[in-house]
């Protein structure tokens, strides 16, 4: 099964999520979100002022001042829901005291003692895990981020830009009760005195759980969240079938960085899809899933937004030849690289799927050095294919190979640009 790459790549902008999956508050003079169904109370506990960041260039900027328990609430339901996935939130924050229990998040509405806290400055979600070294100062901002992947459960903690720790969150701990309400800076008043006084420059929460190098972006790109200045970026567009253009609906959607999965999403009725997802500079995998479908490979540079990309998928069906990119070899071996596995997987699943299928491999090299090695080369890089797939569990007599050295090209072997395109694998599908 084939992949799309997706090459991203970023200007001096500060790209984030559409405005439906991220809410931002930037304290300036008014509790209230751009988005005005929003309710973050607790602005009678305390008032505005204009602080110097001195972590941040030396900005000054107006934060909401806050004393000891603010009851400062984010009201989950009341903003479509947007922690009930994955999601993560962002702080910059400082408290006056950081000595001991200092709570910091709150799940459930102050009835139970669960939740992040600093704790000696040091990041801590009770019950959980804590970072090994003090990340917080007394009366010193802090740039803090909590993802939780819902499927996963992965809870992680960063700050400043670095990871501090992931941990299985089963319990859960991180997620909202039945009030849906999210409490920030108050304490529980279960055990001892876990409040302080501070200020927050920057509440915001992401439909979406960041990763390390998502969240070093973030980081980098503080200041421009503090002056307000975002961008969107988005990669929107149709799922076809490559044979007639009609649109497919229902197919599944997934950007992936390497074999980790970024985001997913599902194409609606008319096959449109879209990304609205915070994406560092670095080589994505979009790959896309219908049933009865295989994939077409397509090659996309972003600096901007991009609308009316076609994804055309073409038909699972006898006599259909598909080339498999991502399965790379040693060069002038038949040994796979390691990014070839997940394709290889890949293959496996579909012919698992697909019980009756049987395929023909076919191998391809470029026109340098001896014909007879190139022979060779193609062969045996078919007979690994072959052994991966009968390794798995697949029925050695449904896979059947040829190699053919250089001397069926599909492109150029005058430049390395295109030569490169020769050295190839090919799935012809020869029964279902």
């Amino acid at each position: 099964m084939k992949r799309i790459a997706l090459t991203v790549l970023f200007l001096n902008v500060f790209q984030l999520l559409f405005a439906q999956d991220q809410l931002t508050y930037l304290f300036n003079g008014k509790m209230g979100a751009k988005e005005q169904n929003i309710h973050l109370k607790g602005e009678s506990s305390g008032n505005y002022e204009t602080v110097t960041l001195p972590k941040v260039n030396g900005m000054k900027k107006q934060v909401f001042s806050f004393g000891k328990n603010p009851a400062i609430t984010f009201n989950n339901r009341s903003a479509n829901r947007i922690l009930d996935g994955d999601y993560t939130i962002e702080l910059y924050f400082q408290f006056s005291d950081v000595s001991k229990w200092k709570k910091v998040l709150d799940f459930r509405n102050r009835k139970s003692d669960r939740g992040l806290y600093l704790f000696d400055g040091r990041a801590n979600v009770l019950m959980g895990m804590a970072s090994d070294e003090p990340v917080a100062q007394a009366s010193s901002f802090v740039h803090i981020l909590m993802s939780r992947n819902s499927q996963t459960k992965e809870l992680t903690v960063f700050a400043e830009g670095k990871k501090l720790f992931s941990m299985q969150d089963v319990a859960p701990i991180a997620t909202l009760d039945d009030t849906q309400l999210l409490q920030l800076f108050t304490d529980d008043f279960i055990v001892d005195e876990e409040g302080s006084r501070g200020k927050v420059a920057l509440f915001k929460i992401y439909r979406q759980a960041l990763d390390e190098d998502q969240a070093s972006f973030v980081f980098e790109h503080l200041e421009q969240t503090l002056k307000g200045e975002e961008m969107t970026v988005a990669v929107s567009g149709q799922v076809q079938d490559a044979s007639n253009g009609n649109s497919i609906s229902g197919a599944q959607v997934v950007l992936k960085k390497g074999n980790r999965k970024v985001a997913n999403t599902m194409a609606d009725a008319q096959g449109n899809f879209v990304f609205e997802q915070v994406l560092p500079s670095a080589d994505y995998v979009l790959e896309a899933n219908a049933e009865g479908y295989l994939e077409k490979d397509s090659n996309l540079v972003v600096n901007e937004a991009v609308a009316d990309f076609v994804l055309g998928l073409n038909t699972l069906a006898v006599g259909r030849t598909v080339k498999l990119n991502n399965i790379q070899f040693i060069r002038n071996k038949a040994e796979f690289l390691d990014g070839s596995f997940s394709e290889l997987d890949k293959l496996v699943e579909l012919m698992r799927d697909h019980p009756n299928m049987e395929i023909s491999l076919a191998g391809h090299t470029d026109n340098l050095g001896s014909a007879k090695l190139s022979q060779r080369l193609s062969e045996d890089r078919v007979e690994a294919v072959k052994e991966y797939l009968v390794s798995n569990g697949i029925d050695k007599k449904r896979i059947s190979g040829k190699g053919f050295g250089g001397t069926k090209p599909i492109a150029s072997n005058f430049q390395e640009d295109t030569r490169k395109l020769n050295r190839r694998v090919e799935m012809t599908i020869k029964k279902l």
